[in-house]
């Protein structure tokens, strides 16, 4: 297992904005183009959600990465275990066997996956991630900033504003976005 500490700033962007902060990453020959599945999974009452937490593997490449994250006060603390594909697979057919790696109690279930073109830059402070997400019959555009310290936003509204996009900050997180728009459908 590894732990990471998350200190992220965010913003969702129209389709115009994206374009030209795609535009200006793309130029760059040190970009990264990363297309990346997570999938979601809950306790059957939600449970994770209503205690800051939220559960995923991730599929990159060959890759499958188990995190459980944990929304703190500035920032999000990340329990990940690289996993896998068998484990994968398990899990997609019997979402309980995520517990054999991480402990939590309920019933876990399967609610869908999201879907990211990611395309990431490092610069002074951390690394841009400009990210287009389909889930849910649904796509939206978002930017985030992966800091190095806590410090860092007044330099994100920066680098926003040299393509005159205000900044606005983004409270609300894929998942949770995922799973207001699964609720929906549920519906």
């Amino acid at each position: 297992m590894e732990e990471n500490i998350e200190i992220e700033y965010k913003q969702l962007l129209d389709v115009e904005e994206y374009q030209k902060l795609k535009t200006y990453l793309k130029a760059s020959k040190e970009h990264v183009d990363i297309d990346q599945t997570n999938y979601y999974f809950e306790t059957v009452d939600f449970s994770l959600g209503k205690e800051k937490k939220a559960l995923r593997i991730r599929v990159k490449d060959d890759t499958y990465e188990l995190c459980l994250k944990e929304k703190r006060a500035q920032d999000v603390l990340e329990h990940n275990y690289m996993i896998s594909k068998e484990a994968f697979d398990l899990a997609l057919n019997d979402p309980n066997t995520i517990k054999e790696y991480i402990p939590l109690k309920g019933d876990f279930i399967l609610l869908g996956k999201l879907f990211t073109n990611r395309i990431e830059l490092k610069i002074k402070g951390g690394l841009i991630c400009l990210d287009y997400s389909k889930y849910c019959n649904k796509e939206d555009y978002e930017i985030e900033f992966e800091a190095v310290d806590y410090n860092k936003e007044e330099f994100f509204e920066v680098f926003l504003d040299m393509f005159d996009i205000k900044y606005k900050e983004n409270k609300v997180n894929k998942i949770e976005r995922f799973i207001n728009e699964y609720k929906k459908m549920e519906e």
